[in-house]
């Protein structure tokens, strides 16, 4: 039940990325999903999904888990050094943007630097703490985002990188929370 919540919340949500408007049966579909994933005590996943205002792109896993299979466990998504996501803007309003992170600071032997841009503009940054762990939270003004349908936010991580021709499977840097929405 718990992943047929998921490919619910999925369906809806790809289903909305292309039109600019909403229409009802979009908003019944992502309703349905919601409880759903409510029902199954799934937020974790829900919370890094893509939406109708959220689109992950390159530089990102899938969704995994802590531990593995258990999808009402801890959640998160691996990001490489540069990993960029779509964001649909409300108009022009200001818009909160929320990231929280780690990364395996033991592994790459530094603290290094997580940025946020959106266009090209630092929203938030931060140096991981001790234990790898980063909280990306900006605003992005209004006046950035007017008359765009979609922005691009990119993620960076500093000293997080390997030669082109040989990349590794990185696994030392993960987000587990995710949050685009209006700001108060």
């Amino acid at each position: 039940m718990k992943r047929l919540a998921l490919l619910l919340l999925l369906s809806a949500s790809a289903s909305a990325c292309g039109a600019p408007r909403r229409h009802p049966e979009e908003l019944e579909r992502e309703a349905y999903a919601r409880k759903l994933v409510e029902r199954e005590k799934v937020q974790n996943s829900f919370r890094l999904a893509s939406s109708y205002d959220v689109r992950f792109e390159t530089g990102f896993s899938g969704i995994g888990y802590d531990p593995i299979e258990d999808m009402q466990a801890k959640a998160f998504r691996w990001i490489g050094q540069h990993s960029f996501v779509r964001l649909r803007p409300h108009g022009t309003k200001d818009m909160s943007l929320t990231i929280y992170g780690w990364v395996d600071v033991k592994t790459i032997h530094t603290k290094p630097a997580v940025t946020a841009y959106i266009d090209g503009q630092i929203i938030a940054d931060m140096v991981v703490g001790d234990d790898g762990g980063f909280a990306l939270v900006g605003t992005a003004p209004g006046d950035l985002l007017a008359g765009k349908t979609w922005v691009l936010l990119e993620i960076d991580v500093s000293s997080v990188g390997w030669h082109w021709f040989d990349p590794p499977a990185l696994m030392v840097a993960n987000i587990n929370h995710f949050d685009w929405s209006e700001a108060p």
